[in-house]
């Protein structure tokens, strides 16, 4: 029985350094993305907010290349992507950006067949 438990602890310790380790993945990963974003010009460099993975709704809206009104408006009727409030701020993620262009992304319908005589 104990070297069952010695054998779960050990599962438990790798489980907690590959966590660790994911982590630090992702971070690096929002890090190159947002690097990525800078050279493109969708988002300029030095805010804060830039630096943590967030962007406010003027560079939420030029990331997904709409008006800020749009964005603004689907986020009132909440049809819009996912977003958060910090006090009075709202912040959007890049992820969650990505996530709602990919889910609204059009699909390809087949093509219709043409009527006779037209």
């Amino acid at each position: 029985m104990e070297e069952i438990v010695l054998k779960l602890k050990e599962a438990i310790e790798i489980r907690s350094t590959i966590a660790k380790n994911e982590n630090a993945l992702w971070q690096k990963i929002s890090e190159a993305l947002q690097l990525y974003l800078i050279h493109q010009g969708k988002i300029k460099e030095g805010t804060s907010d830039n630096s943590k993975g967030y962007l406010n709704t003027k560079q939420a809206a030029e990331y997904l290349g709409l008006k800020y009104g749009t964005l603004h408006g689907w986020r009132f009727n909440g049809t819009g992507p996912k977003y958060i409030k910090m006090g009075g701020a709202v912040r959007y993620r890049i992820d969650d950006l990505e996530d709602f262009a990919n889910r609204n992304r059009p699909t390809l319908s087949p093509p219709y067949p043409r009527k006779q005589g037209s």
